[in-house]
């Protein structure tokens, strides 16, 4: 929905983030992430939340299926200085803090509406996010996670699973999650080319 800040709608509704922790996790496996999903829902569930980046990607990709589901909007603190909107489901307009950068999630929202029915179904796609994030020659952060998403888009096809690949920012890796879901049936996290996928999509309900 349409966006704003504190200084310019003094009609719409203000949003205050939930700050929320992830735990800390010394075992991977899905009755662990099951777990900790369900906790994690009536953290979140109703709230707009703020989780920093300060987790492994593999423990920020298994949060972010709840927080989608359960949360109108999510924003991710890469540092005190940059806030990023990474998904708005709000359904009015609504006041945020003027830090709070809002334009990837406003042009995510127009990736997402381009047409991929018309590409051929595939039983599985892998998306290398390091090698294309790498391979951006750019030195500003924003304007290299634009161009890597931009090149990311055009390998998204209609699949029974999606598989992500390698090391990048945390940002780049939420804001790709986003664009799969409705196209993908699950999301795997591969660390490296050796690492086995493991499957950060939401399980509650699977």
């Amino acid at each position: 929905m349409t966006t704003s800040n504190f200084s310019n709608n003094k009609y719409a509704e203000a949003i205050i983030y939930n700050k929320i922790e992830l735990p800390s996790l010394k075992q991977l496996d899905e009755n662990t992430i099951l777990e900790w999903q369900q906790q994690l829902v009536l953290l979140v569930q109703g709230a707009a939340v703020e989780l920093e980046d300060k987790y492994p990607l593999i423990v920020i990709l298994s949060a972010f299926g709840v927080i989608h589901r359960f949360s109108p909007e999510m924003v991710l603190n890469t540092d005190k200085a940059h806030h990023y909107l990474i998904f708005d489901h709000q359904p009015v307009s609504v006041l945020r803090p003027p830090e709070i950068i809002t334009k990837f999630s406003n042009w995510g929202k127009q990736l997402q509406e381009q047409e991929i029915k018309q590409k051929p179904y595939q039983a599985e796609v892998s998306i290398n996010i390091e090698n294309i994030y790498h391979n951006i020659s750019e030195d500003d952060l924003e304007t290299k996670i634009q161009k890597s998403l931009l090149e990311i888009a055009k390998l998204i096809f209609p699949s029974d699973r999606t598989v992500l690949i390698g090391q990048a920012p945390s940002l780049l890796f939420l804001l790709v999650y986003h664009l799969l879901l409705g196209k993908t049936g699950q999301i795997y996290y591969q660390a490296d080319d050796k690492a086995n996928p493991f499957n950060v999509s939401l399980s509650i309900w699977r």
